[in-house]
């Protein structure tokens, strides 16, 4: 069950994003899920009660599924259209590649301190992520399709 939940809250963000249609700061947004779910994860880090935990990993789903895509979003309305391609297949080699290693840390990290804490951690390292991103990359903090955001040489 508890498997299934993060699947559950991607399909909620599959048709949050279907049905809102353009948003603006699209950059913003992207940062706001990466930290929300740094806060969800803290938060699955001590639940101990099975519908909670559920309600959390349908969360971070939904956060995961909605940042996910609109960080595609981005990357591609940033890119040169004739880089977009080679643009999109580096994010996919990266994005898929790095999975499995942060598996093998975190696995490693969880028999030395624990599930929680490990995950404690990485809920450490993912709000620091967020708040240096937003702080130090104002181009894509600012980043909006809408035209009203800066030049997206730095992104």
């Amino acid at each position: 069950m508890l498997l299934s939940a993060p699947a559950l809250g991607a399909l909620v963000a599959l048709l949050a994003l279907l049905t809102t249609g353009h948003m603006r700061r699209q950059g913003r947004v992207v940062i706001s899920c990466v930290f929300a779910y740094a806060i969800g994860l803290a938060l699955l880090a001590v639940s101990q009660v099975f519908v909670v935990s559920f309600a959390i990993l349908a969360v971070l789903g939904f956060l995961d599924g909605y940042s996910t895509v609109t960080r595609h979003s981005v990357v591609q309305m940033a890119a040169p259209p004739r880089m977009r391609g080679r643009v999109m297949a580096n994010m996919g080699v990266i994005t898929r590649g790095t999975g499995p290693l942060s598996e093998a840390q975190s696995g490693v990290l969880a028999g030395a301190i624990g599930p929680p804490a490990t995950l404690l951690a990485g809920t450490m390292v993912l709000m620091l992520a967020a708040l240096g991103t937003a702080r130090f990359n104002r181009i894509l903090w600012s980043f909006s399709r809408d035209g009203t955001s800066p030049a997206t040489d730095d992104i």
